[in-house]
């Protein structure tokens, strides 16, 4: 390897070089060939890295391999997952977000659902159609209320293993102040 690289493996210049890798083995600097994927994005995976989509292809904190990004990833540009279990919500990119008015970052979806890998219980979803209308995911998360508006209507998002939306009834009141009407939504309601 020194040959072809020109150089000895050593800490200064762990890294990919070429075809080859200068990686630390647990005990020492050696040489190896470099995997396909750290050619691809000039490094390694780390199990504390998070990069998100190079070339084509995915570090995922807590791995130390690379993996081939999924159609969706490459689409949107980004990774739909928890960083690790204990991150409490954290999430790799973003999650409640509807990308393109397509696709949604998703917890609430059977794995034969997901368009990606199910990372730490999340995963890229299809948008359903209300969703497209409303410009607006239904994905509730620690008792925050999604809604929506379209055509003068209110949309609650009621059922979020579904996303399905529910047309939500205004009742109206007079402000004897300024002589305007204004929609009011009763509290009890929900």
């Amino acid at each position: 390897f020194e040959k072809a690289v020109g150089f000895l493996c050593e800490s200064s210049k762990s890294g990919i070089h070429g075809n080859y890798a200068c990686d630390y083995d647990g005990s020492k600097y050696q040489w190896r060939n470099a995997t396909a994927a750290e050619i691809a994005t000039g490094s390694f995976c780390k199990v504390n890295s998070n990069t998100g989509i190079v070339n084509g292809y995915v570090c995922q904190k807590g791995n130390t391999n690379w993996r081939t990004a999924d159609p969706v990833e490459l689409e949107t540009g980004k990774v739909c997952g928890k960083l690790s279990a204990s991150d409490n919500g954290a999430v790799t990119e973003t999650n409640n977000i509807l990308y393109s008015g397509k696709y949604v970052c998703s917890a609430h979806t059977s794995t034969s659902s997901c368009l990606s890998n199910k990372i730490n219980g999340y995963c890229w979803r299809d948008a359903m159609a209300m969703e497209k209308t409303l410009n607006t995911p239904c994905e509730t998360r620690k008792n925050y209320e999604r809604f929506g508006k379209y055509s003068g209507d209110m949309y609650r998002c009621v059922d979020t293993t579904a996303h399905t939306w529910s047309k939500h009834d205004y009742a109206t009141m007079t402000d004897t102040r300024d002589g305007n009407t204004y929609r009011i939504v009763d509290v009890d309601s929900f």
